[in-house]
């Protein structure tokens, strides 16, 4: 018998859309993982002598729909799989020995992003555990939050997907985890955070660099959204087609320490700039330590600008992401020991 805590989710990228396989990548579930299930039963509401309820034999159970939230600490290892997810591209290349770089972007090519399967072992209150297994699962959102020193809370990444479809006969896959990942903290983010002047993207095998160092951000949280069509309908066996991916909208807010004029400035003045965020944990690879790295080369701040306080003047401001027409909107780099994304 399982315990209520022996719960797991498990994943893994599909060959083609719907078509469900066996997850191998498991990931600790933090609390806000879930999922969501829609019947859609239709149901006749037509008139019939004798009956002053709706007809139990006039409903016709149609195609589900569903959607499942994936949220994760932030770790060094086995990200890879979630990066391609939710961003859309992934590159994982050797840097030197056994130290990897993961770099994922929101370039997509074609219209779809890349589809998953997702199974999630619900343990009951008798200690049995349910499968539920959902295919086509297409990413709707990321997001990344980035709490500060001041809080209790790690920094998490979650994905929102929508699902084609869920069964429980499939059999439950048996968890392994990533082995001692290292989990990324605000307190290693020392001389690695930098906001306006130019930006350097990363490429397969180096960091990102460039803009101006920036010391006063307190915490930040990044959110992509693809603004996926889920409402592809058809009449066939599949029943709904793969989402597309529309128009996307990326936003970075942001406390800020109003230490200095250089975000009041860029407020007012409208100015395009870049941000990038460095994070190294302790872990050692074959060179260098294990890092994280979000880079944004171009967006813009719409808000807010201070007010006077009696305490510690502290700005919420908020930015839309941008292309420029370059490179990419969103890049996310990891180092790592992983020997595949």
């Amino acid at each position: 018998m399982a315990a209520l805590t022996d719960s797991q989710i498990g994943i893994k990228k599909e060959s083609t859309y719907g078509t469900p396989v066996t997850v191998d990548r498991f990931y600790t579930m933090e609390e806000g993982t879930t999922y969501s299930y829609e019947p859609r039963r239709r149901q006749s509401m037509g008139l019939q002598v004798g009956s002053r309820f709706p007809l139990g034999a006039r409903s016709v159970m149609r195609t589900p729909q569903a959607e499942v939230t994936l949220k994760v600490a932030l770790q060094s290892k086995h990200l890879g799989l979630l990066w391609e997810a939710g961003l859309g591209v992934i590159a994982h290349t050797v840097v030197s020995g056994s130290t990897y770089q993961q770099r994922a972007h929101t370039g997509i090519t074609g219209v779809v992003l890349p589809s998953y399967t997702i199974q999630i072992g619900h343990v009951r209150n008798d200690g049995n555990v349910d499968p539920k297994t959902f295919a086509g699962c297409t990413a709707k959102s990321l997001e990344l939050d980035f709490p500060g020193e001041d809080s209790d809370d790690g920094p998490t990444l979650t994905i929102v997907f929508d699902a084609l479809s869920m069964a429980t006969a499939t059999g439950l896959a048996s968890a392994s985890y990533a082995t001692s990942p290292y989990l990324f903290d605000a307190s290693q983010c020392a001389g690695g955070m930098g906001l306006g002047g130019s930006v350097t993207v990363p490429t397969t095998t180096a960091l990102g660099s460039g803009p101006t160092s920036f010391a006063d951000v307190k915490s930040w949280n990044l959110k992509v959204e693809h603004g996926v069509d889920v409402g592809r309908w058809v009449q066939t066996a599949q029943r709904r087609n793969q989402p597309t991916a529309g128009v996307p909208k990326a936003t970075l807010t942001a406390e800020i320490e109003y230490n200095a004029l250089t975000v009041p400035t860029a407020i007012i003045a409208g100015t395009l700039l870049p941000f990038y965020a460095t994070y190294t944990t302790s872990e050692a690879l074959s060179s260098g330590f294990s890092q994280f790295q979000a880079v944004i080369p171009q967006m813009v701040l719409n808000k807010d600008l201070p007010a006077p306080s009696r305490e510690t003047v502290v700005m919420s401001v908020e930015a839309d992401i941008l292309e420029d027409g370059t490179n990419e909107a969103v890049y996310i780099v990891h180092r790592t020991a992983d020997t595949a994304a």
